[in-house]
């Protein structure tokens, strides 16, 4: 049973120049990937959901890019829209966790991520974006807090103190086969499944019922 999934989102620009299109429609349809995911993790009652959205690394793409991205967001989030009726689902179903450092997000994007936190979290699914995100930063981050509230480094406070203390049962990446900097201390007991030759904007329910099924074969020893 997969209590908490999380997602590498990876492939929106290859899936554009396999369709000969601009690289901001691929990440549109990346988006549209990941409302049918969440859909699929209600339907399979999987409570947490982590996805690695945008990275700290992702800072050095170009402008243009960036900018497209950001738009994106907003778009996505905007559950005002009449025409966002499918993902008002979403935000009647999940809690939005920001998981990350923003600091470097325009200020209109701050302000709406900060407004979707502050909305009061009684939904029974949760969903964690990491934005602005790189698990290194994140282990300084947790290590710093410990120290400056005065507690002993050891694992317990290391986890606890995380900008996500929760460790995924499966994580699932597309179009490549490394983790890439994301959930670096919480997956050291993770199932990990790398769909090398999908691309993120491919995913549907099948892929994610295959990937389901091949979890539950697995015997998770932790070590033992």
């Amino acid at each position: 049973m997969i209590d908490h999934i999380a997602f590498i989102m990876d492939g929106n620009r290859r899936f554009a120049k396999k369709n000969d299109k601009e690289v901001a429609w691929g990440h549109k349809q990346g988006g549209l990937a990941l409302k049918r995911v969440l859909l699929w993790c209600k339907k399979r009652n999987i409570k947490d959901v982590t996805v690695y959205a945008f990275s700290k690394e992702n800072f050095k793409r170009s402008e243009e890019e960036k900018n497209n991205l950001m738009k994106l967001f907003l778009e996505m989030f905007d559950f005002q829209k009449k025409e966002n009726d499918y993902l008002k689902e979403i935000n009647n179903s999940f809690n939005i966790n920001i998981i990350g450092d923003i600091s470097q997000f325009p200020k209109i994007v701050k302000e709406k991520l900060k407004l979707i936190e502050k909305k009061e979290k009684n939904n029974e699914f949760n969903l964690n974006l990491c934005l602005g995100y790189d698990g290194r930063s994140e282990i300084v981050y947790s290590v710093n807090q410990i120290i400056k509230k005065g507690l002993e480094i050891n694992e317990k406070n290391i986890l606890e103190n995380l900008w996500l203390n929760k460790e995924p049962d499966l994580i699932i990446r597309t179009a490549e086969n490394r983790l890439s900097g994301f959930l670096l201390y919480q997956s050291s007991y993770s199932e990990i499944i790398f769909l090398e030759n999908l691309l993120w904007p491919e995913i549907d329910e099948i892929v994610l019922e295959k990937c389901y099924n091949n979890f539950e074969t697995r015997n998770r020893k932790f070590g033992k």
